[in-house]
């Protein structure tokens, strides 16, 4: 998963950041940047690092506000409905495959 971030971090790194402070950064300074701004860094933190983390607490968070609305689909009587469901699920199960491992 954190080779999809690349390009962003990429653009923070060499983009971002030069454009923050006025040149471009070796990768220690990358990583002094990246500290929370109580140990004295910017709190630019590397998405590649963060990435797998975030999505885990995106999903916890949002789990029961997805129930709500996913549950009262799964109601519908409809075969499109249902062939829709199915399919949300296959790739919804992929995704979370791919991202996870």
């Amino acid at each position: 998963m954190s080779a999809l971030f690349e390009p962003l971090e990429n653009a923070i790194r060499d983009q971002f950041i030069p454009a923050l402070v006025g040149r471009e950064v070796s990768e220690a300074e990358r990583q002094l940047v990246a500290l929370p701004l109580q140990h004295g860094g910017l709190g630019l933190t590397d998405p590649r690092e963060t990435a797998k983390t975030e999505y885990k607490h995106s999903t916890q968070i949002t789990d029961k506000l997805t129930a709500k609305i996913y549950v009262p689909c799964e109601r519908r009587s409809s075969v499109n409905s249902r062939a829709w469901l199915r399919r949300f699920d296959d790739v919804t199960r992929v995704v979370k495959t791919d991202i996870l491992h």
